[in-house]
């Protein structure tokens, strides 16, 4: 079980710019450890997956990756099928508020 202290709490604070009374400090103590062993529970399955077989590793879960590909297209057949073009650009509404 990971053990925060009371001045480790008054660090993080420090270092967050936050003022904390006494109350918030005992407060927060035992919120930031929880928030410790669910990481650390975090950290085993992590390991747990980097340390199985080829086979076994497959049930845990992994990023599926794609090369990126370039894709060119014809600017004239993109701008057939936007909402608004002005022959060369697409024709968005305005977003932007003038100085008036």
């Amino acid at each position: 079980m990971s053990h925060i202290t009371e001045t480790e709490i008054r660090h993080l604070a420090k270092l967050a710019n936050l003022k904390l009374d006494e109350s918030e400090i005992a407060q927060l103590i035992p919120e930031i450890e929880s928030v410790l062993e669910y990481a650390a529970v975090l950290s085993q399955v992590v390991q747990s997956c980097q340390e199985q077989s080829d086979l076994q590793a497959a049930t845990c879960s992994t990023n599926v990756m794609r090369d990126d590909m370039v894709v060119r297209y014809e600017s004239a057949s993109l701008l057939k099928q936007a909402p608004d073009s002005d022959g060369t650009y697409f024709v968005v509404p305005s977003i932007l508020q003038t100085g008036e």
